[in-house]
């Protein structure tokens, strides 16, 4: 019964470390990455201006 699934500590260490940093690896080694990272500011910028404009909306209500 051979069991390949088992690796070894450093190996688990190696592919933890790239998994975590795979988007900047993909953005630093592949060049139709900065699109992806492009749209990925973009957006998370846009989720971030609405969601303070209804907070700030909602306590100009509030306050009123």
């Amino acid at each position: 019964m051979e069991q390949s699934n088992i690796i070894s500590f450093e190996e688990y260490k190696k592919n933890r470390k790239r998994l975590l940093s795979s988007f900047a690896y993909r953005v630093t080694f592949d060049p139709t990455g900065y699109k992806d990272a492009l749209q990925l500011i973009i957006i998370s910028t846009l989720l971030s201006i609405i969601s303070f404009s209804v907070l700030i909306l909602f306590l100009h209500y509030l306050l009123k």
